[in-house]
């Protein structure tokens, strides 16, 4: 996870389905694009969503990275949805 000041805040399985939870966090007061590697996951896709977990626009995924624009002091709520490498 990148730069130094985005941090997890969270990382749990979603309330509803299989997909996991990650919640990021700006904390320096300035821009971050954030990067996000999932090492060890085959990552299917992965979503915005709001605090409640309803889920939002699609984001880009490269392998198992994510980047993310994150506004100064932001939370950013991820849906990710992950499978396994057999198909």
């Amino acid at each position: 996870l990148g730069p130094d000041h985005v941090e997890v805040m969270t990382l749990k399985r979603s309330e509803e389905g299989d997909e996991i939870i990650l919640r990021v966090r700006e904390t320096a007061g300035k821009e971050a694009a954030a990067v996000i590697e999932l090492p060890g996951l085959v990552v299917n896709s992965v979503r915005r969503a709001m605090t409640t977990e309803e889920p939002l626009d699609g984001i880009p995924v490269d392998g198992n990275v994510v980047r993310v624009w994150l506004p100064p002091f932001a939370i950013e709520t991820l849906l990710i949805s992950v499978g396994d490498d057999h198909g």
